[in-house]
């Protein structure tokens, strides 16, 4: 839900139906912007150097190419 209320991209899962139903109402509440929350901690903004902050498809100057190619991945430079 904090990725909603954030403006961030957002995915999620969930097997059990009676959980998956809650998530569903609780994103709708989300979106609506009706969704009750405790606003009394500032959003977390990650620094660069933080593995979560970083695309894990761009590393070190290098850019992976199309990964669907059955395994072979190719490092391409960026210049």
């Amino acid at each position: 839900m904090a990725g909603i209320i954030n403006n961030r991209k957002v995915a999620g899962s969930e097997i059990v139906k009676q959980y998956y139903d809650i998530a569903c109402e609780r994103t709708r509440l989300a979106y609506e912007g009706r969704l009750k929350i405790r606003p009394d901690k500032p959003v977390y903004e990650p620094t660069g150097n933080l593995s979560l902050a970083r695309n894990p498809f761009i590393s070190e100057g290098k850019e992976y190419s199309d990964c669907t190619n059955r395994g072979k991945i190719e490092r391409l430079t960026t210049e």
